[in-house]
């Protein structure tokens, strides 16, 4: 037999693991859920039906559980979950064990297993052993299991052997299953006699144990067994049979009948399977039963003859069969078994709740069938008599329960017949059955099984405790056999109370305060001290009502407080009252008025309201309110209006004493139906029921008849009437057919309330028919406006003010829905966080922290008995009833507080009822803080309710959405949803969610909860009115109050995994904001050893070629042919920089701007699924985000949470993550990084000192030391200098091998980057001289990124020039080039073209200084087209200037002028006057030495003048006096060139006054030799003017100045050509003509070897003209004696300018004589 239950075990297991090869995959995920027992029975037999098969039983309990529940518990929502995953592993572990030795779990009860192995007569003992070793295979395993929180786990086993019966009970609507029998018998009183850790058997099942195999010992009753263990020396294969014959009386027990049944599994399964070798009671080769047999002797027979027969059937069956027997073709043998049982799916639904059929047929995985709720238990025990059909018995008290159950929709969930008698465990609040009212449900429903049962005969006590609590509902144990259940503390609690207050309705406090019944109907019973529990609180025992009579209870609620906000609703009403009135003349069709809402939006008090005005429309009212139960009781409701209208129109119930009823009848020959009105009324329904059967069609009409009739009789007596029914979704089937009758009748008008139906909700025929009707009217009530908040808590408080403080906190989660508002003011009550006091007019602080509402609104109304409306309706209100219904429309009178006893009225209370409420206010309890406050459970459970009305799929989009926060992306929630959907399936779903206001669109709205979302909908960029309006792309909770409920019944596990989903996803979003931006801005650069990017960088290759679109990728950048006539090793020449695909900073920024948001949410989700590492990652990520936009508040307020992160991390789980080997911790590097950043965050707060101290501490982290004190810094420098020189000299830094580039390096390398630059602020030149050093060494050894290695270059060549270490750093240019041609230049940023424009400028600078004109030219261009493309004003004004003069040496005219252009773009652009007088000086230099003229001589004076000269421009700056002295020398050589010496001497001695000190750069030595070329025009002049006192004066002069030229020429040897030309004029003027010729011989020496073609031409030009050989002496000196200032080229054409300059002929006083 057992063989038989481990092949349908295997079955199962295949079809749970193999779901994708099984066709119907519903089923397959139906099977885990329902033992192998149930699965394969024959379900068609009809209920209730017994199973009885022979089986070992074992029970196992779990000790510790209610300890664990109650430490779990107290831990909040997380410690629930906690308990849960616990509980799921260990249970999961047995039930492992239990599945691998064969065993069949029959049922998980709360911390106990019950789970069978089915036997035969001639194997039991062969079972009891497997389940014996299977037990302590468990104790073995789980026998002592150490929780988190310190509570041990053990568990208790009880086995017994025996027949079990099974006994199927239920209904077309849900089945269930109760083990009943000998051996569950045998297996509770085993159990009993356990204690922790024991494995014990019955006395009959131990009988049938081969005692060799086993230590054990006998208990104090010498009848239990305690088996402690195998024996190590026994045989596992040993067979020995029992030392004395046995009989099933001592064990199992043998039916005396000759109708036995079978003893195994259904038969036709097994031989479809056809598996292989069988146990040898069973021949599956006929389908013949077993015999029974007669004697063991007789068993023993048969056996040997069943052994021969498995001996012949294996001698017959070949390899090939055998080896078939384990090949893939069993799945087709099962597949055949699965069809061939037919309708098993549909029979075996019913056996799961129907909550688990919802997810699981809405394809919900596994997981998310769990979550935490609010839930009301109730756990019933039932004390029982004998009884002989234990099945008739459990299948009568099954129909009561379940009817009583189903009416007021609530959960049956499981029956138990062992471990605590009989009970019953039913739920309140499950998903799909969820109400606002499920703790009044579960009493009401509690009530009415107890007097239901109680009338059995075979029920002699009802115990039931009911509880209200946070728990978990979902699967327990293993994923091939599981079961849904509910766990936590209030679970234990309810199966205390039912065990220690028999006899009674016992209920928490949480279930007493949220029922909100009559206090009256509660007593205060003593507490009992229970297993396990602690911190019990109150308890009441449970009263029924009793008789109230029908139409108290269910009275339309008075309100006596006047409406708010509803004034276009009522009119609305009003107009369709009217138009009803004027219908009943016309005689057309009537309508009927329907107010639909939601739970708690002000339905009731809306109708309330109409029927306090009807008196204005002429009309009486017939009002009534209707409860959940109504629903399942038939004619309720027309019973209910027509005793009203009865009441009303003056008529008794006894209708045949009435004359004008009678009359009636009997001229329409009806009175003879009189009788079917006690159908109607109540009396005698059963029979009539029963006799209308028959003959359905004529009654039906007939009582419609009759119906209309009286009716019709009383309107004509009452008049017009109006008929009001609240919540008429509660109406029963019959009651609505008649309803569709009354309304037609004149002076009959219908106002209902309704919720809107649910989700496939099955409404009544009449129901449907009537709503859909053209003549229904549909009122539809949104929330109140918030405005009106301020007077609803007056109302509800009965105060006329309250602090400001609460009206912004109801205004904020409220939401304007009045319930809503009435439970945040009923919790806070609950929580003494308000005080009600008497107002104070005089204290203005008081006043100022209150507010007041209009004084209409919460003016009452006149005493109920003044108003025309029935005495049911008349309610007195109370504040005091806050607990006990809506404080604004209490009923009764108690003067309670919510949450406390009689005797705890709190002080407040007492002041309330002593002063006039009128003159009351709220105030705050200062020792409270009301933005503590958390939702409460009431508002939950409504929100809940909400929730559980939509479809499976739905509900998973909301509780993945409420992962995501407030305001979300709708492909990010497509994404992160656990099971594979269509994206227009989802996208079907989440418009069907924004129709019923769940979500709305997200990218328009401007509160806080949105401020992580900055972007546009796509929705509001919709222009097209004949296309579709595309889906929101951005979505937010329309309430955020349901985000954060539905996020709270999420378990641990399910929240993890959906943040560690959603942080992906928005981390691939950000991707695209990320390749917008450099990598080193964000530090994502790390890259690999062949050179290309790591992951963590950017997805591109760093040698791909570039793509077009890509703004930040730079591509090649290309010089023109005549920029260049000779290449330079020195420059990388195939570049080219398209200015399209760059983007401004401008953008770059806006990039930036849009990652702050996704950053937030990316730290969120990662914070909130516990990765830490990942966590500080991205915050560090945000923090440079923040520097980079220099936001250093932000950037400080991220660092700090990066730090206590990166704390918790170090903590925790450092070691889950690995870096590079050489990092031996991941914590290094961090530790560094957080140090950096907080030293830029100091240095963008100007603490330049701070930021320093951090950087040193950062680099020590890392273990790169630097030296403190300034020897040590001289020693290290000089020792790095000294190594640098070596190095330079064996030219040893090219071709070297280098390492992979590593976090730690990286980090280093940015460390001393930033380190340099506070050097550099804080003028510490030494410092930063080693830190650039330093970042070299690290840059030669790793493969590094273009950015980083550009950094570190540009330090160390900046540090060389600076030390005026030229040779250096020419050294380290051409190193620099060499690397970026080996690293590629394709991916060069935005940022690095930046540094590569100052690198190229500085160096053109230093190329034209030392004279190498060809680089100057060609670094220089370099710079300007990268300023040019990119914008960069400021750098182009820098480096332009010196371009320009390298343009004019190189005689590149035509360059020049676009130089010029370029550099008066950037001038406008700056608005710098600086760089205009840069711009101006450069048109002198042009005009001076090539004779074109681009601006007049006039405008470039008038404008000099005005910027040096006027009070309002550049004040004299001793830094820049050489800019001065530059151009004012420029205006005195133009006098002097023009003849005009006393303007040339007015100008020159302005010049004079602004010499520099040092001549160390060309500009300033330049203006020298302009200077020495002034004082020569003027020696020349003197001597044609025979003056010799000035000659001999400016011949002095000359000489000095020539030599202090001479002395600068050491820093700036460029100008040597100059020099010589200049000196080779004073010899010409001297009349030393070889002298002058040697030097214009070397003059054009140094000229050729600079490439200074101008100098060249020049000077050649001169001495022609001073030997004789020039012509066009005349021609040249008249451009200049006759030039016009109105002769301007066109400078801004360029094919109108060539290369031909105009030279100024320098004058002699005599020529060479031939």
């Amino acid at each position: 037999m057992a063989g038989i239950f481990s092949v349908v075990t295997r079955m199962r297991d295949r079809i749970s693991d193999e779901r994708d090869e099984v066709a119907d995959v519903p089923v397959a995920k139906l099977y885990p859920h329902v033992p192998n027992l149930v699965t394969f029975v024959d379900h068609s037999k009809p209920m209730p039906w017994t199973k009885q098969v022979p089986g070992v039983l074992m029970f196992a309990d779990i000790s510790g559980f209610t300890a664990l529940c109650e430490k779990y518990s107290s831990m909040s929502t997380a410690g629930i979950d906690k308990l849960t995953r616990t509980l799921n592993e260990y249970l999961g572990s047995l039930v492992e064990i239990i599945i691998q030795s064969k065993g069949d779990v029959l049922k998980f009860a709360g911390d106990a297993i019950l789970a069978l192995w089915k036997t035969s007569y001639d194997e039991v003992q062969k079972d009891v052993e497997t389940v014996v070793k299977c037990c302590i295979d468990i104790q073995d395993k789980c026998g002592l299991y150490e929780t988190d929180i310190g509570v041990t786990l053990t568990v208790k086993m009880g086995v017994a052997a025996g027949d079990v019966t099974i006994s199927f009970v239920g209904n077309d609507g849900f089945r269930h299953y109760v083990e009943s029998g000998p051996a569950v018998d045998h297996v509770k009183l085993a159990e009993k006699q356990c204690q922790s850790g024991f494995i014990v058997l019955s006395p009959g099942t131990w009988e049938h144990c081969n005692k060799q195999k086993f230590n054990y010992v006998s208990l104090a009753d010498e009848r239990h067994v305690r088996v402690i263990s195998l024996c190590q020396d026994c045989d596992e294969n040993d067979s020995t049979f029992l030392e004395k014959p046995l009989t099933f009386e001592q064990g199992l027990s043998v039916p005396q009948d000759g109708n036995e049944r079978r003893r195994s599994m259904v038969l036709p399964v097994a031989t479809l399977l056809n598996f292989g070798k069988r146990r040898q009671s069973l021949d599956l080769r006929s389908t013949t039963r077993m015999q029974r047999p007669e004697t063991l002797e007789v068993q023993t027979s048969g056996e040997n003859t069943n052994m021969a027969r498995s001996s012949t059937r294996q001698q017959l069956l070949s390899e090939r069969q055998r080896s078939a027997l384990q090949a893939p073709e069993s799945m087709s043998r099962l597949r055949e078994a699965t069809r061939i049982l037919g309708p098993m799916p549909k029979k075996l639904r019913l056996y799961v709740l129907s909550p688990v059929l919802k997810k699981l047929d809405d394809g919900q995985p596994l997981e998310y069938l769990s979550e935490m709720r609010q839930i009301s238990v109730i756990f019933m025990n039932l004390s029982l008599g004998e009884s002989a059909d234990i099945s008739s018995l459990m299948q009568s008290l099954f129909e009561i329960v379940y009817r009583h159950v189903q009416s007021l929709e609530g959960c049956l969930n499981k029956i138990f017949l062992f471990d605590k008698g009989c009970s019953f465990l039913v739920i309140f609040g499950l998903p799909g059955y969820k109400h606002e009212q499920d703790c009044a449900y579960a009493l009401q429903c509690s009530v009415s099984m107890a007097n239901s049962l109680n009338e059995e005969e075979m029920v002699s006590q009802v115990s039931i405790g009911v509880t209200t609590g946070t728990a978990f509902c979902g699967v327990i144990g293993h994923k091939n056999r599981h079961e849904y259940s509910v766990i936590g503390r209030k679970v234990n609690m309810a199966a205390r109370l039912m065990m220690h207050y028999p006899g009674a309705i016992t209920c928490d406090d949480e279930t007493f305060l949220g029922s909100r019944l009559p206090s009256q109907a509660f007593d205060v019973v003593p507490s009992k001290a229970m297993k396990g529990l602690q911190n019990i609180g109150t308890l009441r025992q449970f009263v029924a009502t009793g008789n109230v009579d029908v139409t108290q209870l269910h009275a339309l609620k008075h309100f006596r407080y006047p409406l708010l906000d509803r004034v276009q609703e009522m009119e609305t009403i009003r107009q369709l009252v009217l138009d009803n009135k004027s219908i009943t003349k016309d005689g057309k069709q009537k309508q009927m008025i329907v107010i639909e809402a939601d739970a708690g939006m002000g339905k009731t008090r809306l109708l309330d309201a109409l029927v306090t005005n009807a008196p204005d429309f002429g009309a009486r009212v017939v009002s009534c309110a209707l409860l959940l139960n109504d629903v399942t009781k038939p004619y309720f409701l027309a019973q209910l209006l027509l005793r009203l209208l009865l009441t009303n129109a003056g008529f008794s119930e006894q209708l045949e004493e009435e004359v004008d009823i009678v009359k009636e009848l009997q001229e329409n020959h009806l009175i003879k139906y009189l009788p079917l009105l006690k159908l109607i009324m109540g009396k005698e329904r059963t029979y009539l029921l029963d006799k209308a059967s028959k003959d359905k069609a004529e009654w039906s009409t007939a009582l419609h008849n009759l119906v209309n009739c009286i009716v019709r009789v009383s309107l004509e007596r009452t008049g017009l009437t109006l008929f009001a029914v609240d919540d008429i979704q509660f109406a029963d089937r019959e009651s609505w057919e008649l309803l569709a009758d009354m309304q037609k009748q004149d002076n009959a008008i219908f106002v209902v309330t309704m919720k809107p139906p649910q989700m496939n909700q099955k409404l009544p025929d009449g129901c449907r028919a009537i709503l859909a009707l053209d003549s229904t009217k549909k009122v539809n009530l949104e929330g109140l406006d918030t405005k009106y908040m301020c007077a609803l808590a007056c109302q509800i408080l009965d105060v006329v003010r309250i602090p400001r403080a609460i009206d912004r906190i109801l205004v904020e989660k409220s939401h304007g829905v009045p319930s809503w508002c009435e439970q945040l003011l009923q919790d806070m009550c609950t929580k003494d966080i308000l005080q009600i006091v008497q107002s104070d007019e005089t204290d203005p602080v008081l006043m100022e922290s209150t507010v007041a509402p209009l004084d209409v609104h919460i003016t009452t109304f006149g005493a109920p008995t003044d108003r025309k409306r029935s005495k049911l309706n008349c309610q007195v209100p109370s504040f005091q009833k806050l607990k006990t219904g809506n404080a604004f429309l209490a009923v009764d009178d108690s003067l309670k507080l919510p949450g406390k006893s009689d005797t705890d009225v709190t002080e407040s209370m007492k002041a309330l009822l002593s002063v006039n409420v009128n003159e009351n206010i709220c105030i705050l309890n200062p020792k409270l803080n009301p933005e503590d406050l958390k939702i409460p459970e009431s508002v939950k459970d409504m929100m809940i309710a909400r929730l559980d009305a939509l479809r499976a799929s739905e509900q998973m989009l909301v509780k993945c959405a409420s992962v995501l926060d407030v305001c979300f992306y709708r492909m990010i929630l497509i994404e992160i949803l656990p099971n594979r959907v269509k994206k227009q399936r989802v996208d079907l779903r989440i418009e069907h969610l924004i129709k019923l206001g769940i979500f709305v669109c997200g990218g328009v709205a401007t509160s806080q909860d949105l401020s992580t979302l900055s972007h546009v909908c796509d929705c509001k960029n919709h222009k097209h009115s004949n296309v579709k309006k595309p889906l929101c792309s951005i979505l937010r909770f329309q309430n955020p109050m349901l985000r954060e409920t539905v996020y709270g019944i999420l378990l641990d596990n399910q929240r993890v995994n959906l943040h560690f989903k959603a942080a992906s996803q928005l981390d691939a979003m950000a991707n695209k904001y990320r390749d917008k931006v450099p990598n080193h801005i964000l530090e994502r650069d790390v890259i690999t050893a062949d050179g290309s990017e790591s992951s963590q960088g950017r997805k591109h290759s760093a040698v791909a070629p570039a793509r077009l679109g890509q703004p930040e990728e730079v591509a090649w950048i290309e010089l023109d042919a005549m920029d260049c006539a000779s290449t330079s090793r020195h420059v990388p020449l195939q570049m080219r920089i398209d200015k399209d695909k760059l983007s401004p900073l401008a953008e770059r920024n806006r990039s930036l701007q849009k990652l702050l948001p996704i950053y937030t949410m990316i730290a969120h989700h990662w914070r909130s699924a516990g990765e830490k590492y990942k966590l500080v990652r991205i915050l560090i990520e945000d923090t440079l985000v923040a520097i980079a936009l220099e936001q250093p508040l932000r950037a400080d307020s991220l660092l700090e949470e990066a730090k206590a992160a990166f704390i918790d991390f170090e903590n925790t789980d450092k070691k889950k993550y690995a870096c590079h080997p050489d990092d031996k911790m991941i914590s290094t590097w961090l530790k560094a990084k957080l140090e950096r950043l907080q030293g830029k965050v100091n240095e963008q707060e100007n603490f330049t000192k701070e930021a320093r101290i951090n950087y040193i501490q950062a680099l020590r982290v890392l273990g790169k030391r630097q030296p403190t004190s300034k020897r040590a810094v001289g020693v290290a420098l000089s020792w790095k200098l000294r190594s640098e020189m070596t190095r330079a000299s064996c030219q040893s830094c090219f071709g070297q091998s280098r390492h992979e580039l590593t976090e730690k390096v990286s980090e280093k390398l940015s460390c001393l980057s930033s380190l340099y630059d506070a050097h550099k602020l804080l003028r510490m030149e030494k410092d930063a001289m080693l830190n650039a050093l330093q970042q070299l060494s690290e840059i030669r050894s790793f493969h590094c990124t273009q950015h980083q290695v550009i950094i570190a270059y540009n330090a160390v060549i900046e540090q060389y020039r600076r030390q005026k270490f030229y040779g250096m750093a020419s050294i380290m240019e051409n190193e620099f080039f060499q690397r970026l041609k080996e690293i590629g230049t394709e991916k060069l940023t935005e940022s690095d073209l930046r540094l590569l424009a100052g690198v190229y400028g500085e160096s053109s600078v230093q190329s034209l200084t030392r004279g190498a004109l060809h680089e100057a030219l060609l670094t220089g261009i370099f710079s300007a087209k990268i300023c040019r493309t990119l914008e960069l004003a400021q750098t182009a004004t820098k480096y332009i200037p010196s371009l320009v003069q390298s343009q004019i040496m190189a005689l590149k005219v035509t360059c020049c002028f676009n130089s010029l252009e370029h550099l008066r773009a950037a001038c406008e652009e700056l608005d710098d006057k600086i760089c205009k007088a840069w711009f101006y000086c450069c048109c002198l230099d042009l005009l001076l030495d090539a004779g074109q003229p681009i601006e007049t001589f006039q405008k470039c004076m008038m404008f000099i003048c005005w910027l040096f000269c006027n009070p309002e421009g550049v004040p004299l700056n001793q830094d820049d006096c050489w800019l001065h002295n530059y151009l004012f020398m420029r205006f005195a050589v133009w006098n002097c060139r023009k003849r005009s010496f006393l303007e040339g001497d007015r100008w020159y001695q302005i010049a004079m006054d602004m010499i520099p000190q040092h001549y160390n750069n060309f500009f300033a030595l330049q203006s020298q030799a302009r200077h020495v070329e002034c004082l020569l025009l003027t020696l020349c002049q003197a001597k044609k003017g025979n003056l010799p006192e000035v000659e001999e004066k400016v011949l002095k002069a000359v000489s000095k100045e020539l030599s202090q030229l001479r002395t600068g020429l050491k820093c700036v040897p460029s100008l040597r050509p100059r020099f010589l030309h200049l000196l080779a004029y004073f010899y010409a003027q001297g009349k030393n003509w070889k002298r002058c010729q040697q030097e214009i011989a070397e003059c054009a020496k140094v000229s050729m070897n600079q490439g200074n073609c101008y100098e060249y031409q020049w000077s050649q030009y001169n001495w022609g003209r001073w030997s004789g050989a020039s012509r066009a002496n005349g021609i040249r000196d008249s451009i200049w004696l006759s030039y016009s200032d109105g002769h301007v080229f066109d400078w801004t054409v360029a094919n109108k300018v060539s290369n031909e300059v105009e030279f100024y002929p320098w004058p002699v006083p005599s020529k060479m004589v031939s």
